[in-house]
């Protein structure tokens, strides 16, 4: 279901398909590639594109206000770009309304300080913000500092051969990539009909499958490998939300589903929990750093909050050993706040989930996996301490 407003009042910058706006975003993010390293910029910017579009109120210099729903292009900590369908003058205050991966909307404003002809009526804004914004929140699987240099430790190492199932190209390009950074050795499918043929000649050890493909809906997707005679653990990704579907994709074989949009951290973390022979001792973990670990200022703050979240990891165990419904939707209730402003967003994600099951009343054997998940977070987190 949409978060965002009705689209009464605003006035699409272009008129494409969505099949011609992809091609359009594809055709500029290759050009964008090919640039030497004097033309590339100087913050990461990775692409930003939410299904929806992107909508946006222009102040013009003659105190008129356009309201816009643009294509959005990409996004960084200071501003973003859109495609319009004409010059925005530089200069022009704006007002952008961007939904985070949790759902919540945020106005934020800037100026626009760029604009620049493509082809035809196709124009490219870039807009600055008035301040900075975490880009956590709205990009999933974008790496912070911390994870893209490793904060001096190596990726984490894993073996297996994953058969990965993604219709969405841009999924499939970028989770496969991430994948075989760790090791694994990864062999992809766009359609069930590649799967089978891959099943036909290959084995493999673990399989992701997208839950919402042609032909295939939900539990059906599952059932599907167990037919072709998979037996090895799946783990399930999909848009929904629904607990329903969940219990029924879980039923057919998948060891553990993944709602979209997730952090890759998150998926990493059930292979390493899934794949024949991956140990999840202590020492095979890799230490989990907050995304404000490089703030100096604010490491004495972190490090006392990793001394509570030991605990609490500690209490939520005790509360599931004792079935206390109410106190576990409690406590993941204040860990999911407080571990997201500590800079921790995967901590906050799998504490909210459990708090969500809780609350829908999932039977305990149900939250005992996703408990255990968010021990090991909380374990790998609290490593930080010892070095």
């Amino acid at each position: 279901m949409s978060l965002l407003p009705p689209n009464k009042g605003y006035v699409k910058g272009l008129r494409l398909s969505k099949e011609a706006e992809k091609a359009l975003l594809a055709q500029m993010d290759r050009e964008t590639n090919d640039f030497n390293g004097s033309n590339r910029r100087r913050e990461d910017r990775p692409p930003y594109r939410p299904e929806e579009g992107l909508r946006i109120q222009l102040f013009h210099a003659e105190g008129v206000k356009a309201n816009l729903q643009v294509i959005p292009r990409n996004i960084s900590r200071n501003g973003l770009a859109f495609l319009h369908g004409s010059y925005v003058h530089l200069g022009t205050k704006c007002i952008t309304l961007l939904q985070t991966l949790d759902g919540r909307l945020l106005e934020v404003r800037g100026e626009v300080i760029r604009c620049t002809h493509y082809r035809g009526n196709v124009h490219e804004v870039a807009v600055q913000y008035d301040s900075t914004i975490d880009l956590e929140d709205f990009v999933q699987a974008y790496l912070t500092d911390a994870e893209r240099h490793g904060s001096g430790n190596q990726l984490v190492s894993l073996t297996g051969r994953i058969l990965y199932l993604e219709d969405v190209p841009e999924d499939r390009e970028l989770v496969a990539f991430l994948l075989r950074r760790h090791g694994l050795d990864v062999r992809t499918a766009c359609n069930p009909s590649e799967v089978f043929d891959l099943l036909g000649f290959s084995a493999f050890d673990l399989a992701i499958v997208d839950l919402h493909l042609p032909g295939l809906m939900g539990p059906e997707v599952p059932r599907a490998l167990r037919d072709r005679g998979f037996v090895g653990p799946m783990i399930g990704v999909t848009a929904s939300e629904s607990e329903a579907i969940h219990k029924a994709v879980m039923a057919e074989g998948c060891a553990a589903v993944l709602v979209k949009p997730y952090a890759f951290s998150e998926l990493l973390s059930l292979l390493k929990t899934n794949l024949p022979g991956s140990g999840q001792d202590e020492d095979h973990l890799e230490p989990l750093h907050s995304a404000l670990w490089s703030d100096v200022a604010m490491r004495p703050l972190i490090l006392r909050f990793l001394d509570r979240l030991d605990e609490k990891s500690r209490q939520l165990r005790r509360l599931m050993e004792a079935e206390d419904r109410n106190r576990i939707q409690q406590l993941c209730s204040e860990l999911k706040g407080s571990a997201k402003g500590y800079g921790y967003s995967q901590i906050s994600r799998a504490a909210r989930e459990i708090q969500k099951l809780a609350t829908d009343g999932a039977p305990f054997d149900r939250l005992e996996s996703d408990v255990t998940q968010l021990a090991k977070l909380c374990t790998a987190a609290c490593m930080v301490r010892k070095r």
